[in-house]
């Protein structure tokens, strides 16, 4: 199966996304990073061909998300953290999923579920000029799912 053709179409772009953390969506987002990865290396032996006989199964390595708002949205989400923490204060424990979905009615929909989700870091860079201020959010996240699929191999997951 392909991709479908499509001529004047709306294609998905900034406007399409939407995100959630624990369920509660953000509009005053401005920028979105994640990526993941599964390391795979190869296995050798001995052989004239000097071929690999295979590749490991690999290590997947989840890199952070990092959502960048205005400071207005950054306040508002760790609000919503410390209310989600055993103390009622401290943010940084609360353990929370973000969805982050590409909605296009002429095209497809992507979900990206960025699970167990912790926030890290709170990057601030504050100068003079017309520019709102805003914060860089990071989050430490122990596994992507895109649209059901896995990057790391998940056969051994419960319902798999």
């Amino acid at each position: 199966m392909s991709d479908a053709q499509r001529v004047n179409g709306n294609q998905i772009s900034w406007g399409s996304l939407s995100l959630k953390i624990d369920g509660t969506p953000y509009s005053g987002i401005t920028a979105v990073e994640y990526s993941d990865g599964r390391e795979r290396a190869l296995a050798y032996g001995m052989g004239r061909h000097h071929g690999p006989r295979g590749r490991t199964s690999g290590k997947y390595t989840p890199e952070p998300l990092v959502i960048t708002c205005w400071e207005s949205t950054a306040k508002e989400i760790r609000d919503d953290l410390m209310s989600k923490a055993s103390d009622g204060r401290s943010f940084g424990n609360a353990v929370v999923p973000i969805i982050v979905q590409y909605v296009e009615p002429d095209d497809a929909v992507v979900t990206v579920d960025a699970q167990e989700c912790v926030l890290v870091k709170i990057e601030s860079s504050n100068e003079e000029g017309p520019e709102g201020l805003d914060k860089k959010l990071t989050f430490s996240v122990m596994r992507y799912v895109y649209d059901g699929g896995t990057l790391y191999d998940s056969s051994a997951e419960s319902g798999a």
